[in-house]
């Protein structure tokens, strides 16, 4: 979740605010209190979540439904456009891209940006090497793209995957003893 400001119950003159809240699942994030501040002090609230999660708030006096459709083929390949760059992708990457994708922005943008950390590791790797230039392939999956880049993270690798265990927020207390137990030093 993030919010672009911080608004106090107590405060006596709130000034105009957006409060955008990203990723809502069920159980967890958008809360009643928090439609009701909206609604009483005049407050944007920008909700983002899934298809499949069920809005309690939907259908509330000023609440406002808008569902994103999935991108064209064109917005994907401006998207793609926009990571690459000054950076060259061959038009077959490009349109794998955009096929695996179907859509979908996050997808896109990390996908193709797995293609050009691969496209650039392998662009030393044959310079250093003198080898030909090997074909680029694109990940299937999000899942996959991400384990890539987590491969390529080398020792850290370990450090990544037990944060991730922990979550996002921990005491140092807690970390310390697993850092002493592996070799992260």
């Amino acid at each position: 979740m993030a919010a672009s400001a911080t608004v106090s119950h107590g405060s006596s003159r709130l000034r105009r605010c957006i409060i955008a809240i990203e990723g809502v699942v069920q159980g967890i994030g958008f809360r009643p209190a928090v439609y009701r501040l909206a609604v009483s002090h005049g407050l944007l609230i920008l909700v983002t979540f899934r298809p499949e999660f069920s809005a309690p708030w939907i259908g509330r006096p000023h609440v406002t439904a808008l569902t994103l459709n999935r991108l064209t083929r064109r917005d994907i390949d401006s998207l793609i456009e926009g990571v690459v760059g000054t950076r060259s992708l061959p038009a077959r990457i490009r349109q794998d891209i955009i096929e695996r994708t179907d859509g979908i922005p996050l997808f896109a943008e990390e996908i193709t940006k797995a293609v050009l950390d691969a496209e650039g590791e392998s662009d030393a790797q044959r310079t250093f090497a003198g080898a030909p230039t090997p074909v680029v392939t694109v990940p299937a999956s999000l899942q996959a793209s991400l384990m890539s880049r987590l491969d390529r993270l080398g020792p850290a690798k370990d450090v990544a995957q037990v944060a991730a265990a922990i979550g996002r927020n921990f005491l140092t207390r807690c970390w310390l003893p697993l850092r002493a137990s592996r070799r992260w030093n």
